[in-house]
């Protein structure tokens, strides 16, 4: 049984986007949710310094750097499908696929957000919380064209391809979150067992890939630790990579959590 009907025309279609199609794309489905990124004190901001929204912490930090992988992830697919005009109808499936996750991830964030999005419009803030939705409906809306286009010999091939995709959307932000949470082990086992030049070697990876580390992982093993030395190689790391004292965000966390 086959997918889709055979073609005479070549194994590539020229996609035809209207100026309107394009700009609405990589507005909500690039732009706007990289701008949320930048500015965001709510969902995935890493290294806050004071919270300025509802005066709590984030809500999934340690996803900071997988969010933005996913992102320009989606983005950058988005834009290629858009744009690109040899798009091989068999690989119209794997674009299908990566926009289905898309549109499922910025679903779940708009959906997660309600809460501070409905009191949030009263104030003139809560708008960006229906971002998401419009990123949503962006890659809803391509992936079923997507799906339209594809041509592949029989329906298991199309969802094994279409599969292949989702695959690639959620497998990248989450080889970038395992890739930091493995650099912040190893910096912590270092510095929980003293290694010689341990201080030196994590101050330099934490630098280095600071990126992808969620920072606060060093507070919590601050706070959690009886060691005095162990306390203060941590404190040590965290002013070199912050510049600012282990003591200070640990404080602001307490406060936070009350």
């Amino acid at each position: 049984m086959e997918a889709g009907s055979k073609h005479d025309e070549p194994a590539t279609t020229r996609q035809t986007e209207s100026v309107r199609s394009i700009l609405t794309g990589v507005t909500f489905g690039l732009l706007l949710p990289v701008a949320c990124l930048l500015v965001d004190p709510l969902v995935f901001k890493a290294h806050p310094t004071e919270p300025v929204l509802f005066h709590v912490d984030p809500l999934y930090p340690h996803l900071w750097a997988a969010a933005w992988a996913f992102v320009l992830l989606e983005g950058t697919a988005l834009v290629l499908h858009m744009l690109w005009r040899p798009v091989r109808r068999g690989d119209q499936a794997l674009f299908a696929g990566v926009f289905l996750v898309g549109a499922l991830g910025a679903c779940g964030i708009g959906v997660r957000l309600l809460p501070y999005t409905i009191p949030g419009i009263f104030v003139g803030v809560g708008v960006l919380g229906l971002v998401p939705f419009a990123t949503c409906v962006v890659y809803l809306r391509r992936a079923v064209r997507a799906l339209r286009r594809s041509e592949v010999w029989t329906v298991r091939s199309l969802e094994v391809v279409l599969l292949l995709g989702m695959a690639l959307a959620v497998g990248t932000p989450a080889m970038v979150w395992k890739a930091g949470r493995m650099i912040s082990g190893s910096t912590l086992h270092e510095l929980e067992v003293g290694r010689a030049g341990g201080v030196e070697m994590g101050i330099q990876r934490l630098r280095r890939y600071r990126f992808l580390v969620y920072m606060d992982d060093l507070v919590i093993r601050y706070d959690l630790s009886g060691d005095p030395e162990e306390r203060r190689r941590l404190g040590r790391v965290y002013a070199a990579v912050m510049g600012r004292s282990i003591d200070a965000r640990s404080e602001e966390r307490r406060m936070l959590m009350d």
